[in-house]
């Protein structure tokens, strides 16, 4: 039996115009899906990603891998 796996879009809260083009397009193609608030490492403590076995240099992708991880906890 099949089961269609959720569609999660990662996006910053602040960046409407990039959510209002994805959802367009996802429309367009009629995909269900839902927006998830991505992470940005530049506001987060470290003590947050060392508690989620995060340890990357850069806060962009220390929030990248975060938002995902918190996805897969779904």
């Amino acid at each position: 039996m099949f089961h269609e796996l959720p569609i999660f879009v990662i996006s910053c809260v602040a960046d409407q115009e990039r959510r209002v083009l994805v959802e367009k397009r996802m429309r367009e193609q009629h995909l269900g899906f839902q927006f998830f608030d991505a992470y940005d490492g530049h506001f987060l403590p470290e003590h947050d990603f060392l508690n989620e076995n995060i340890v990357l240099e850069s806060p962009g992708g220390r929030g990248c891998a975060l938002s995902h991880k918190m996805i897969w906890k779904k």
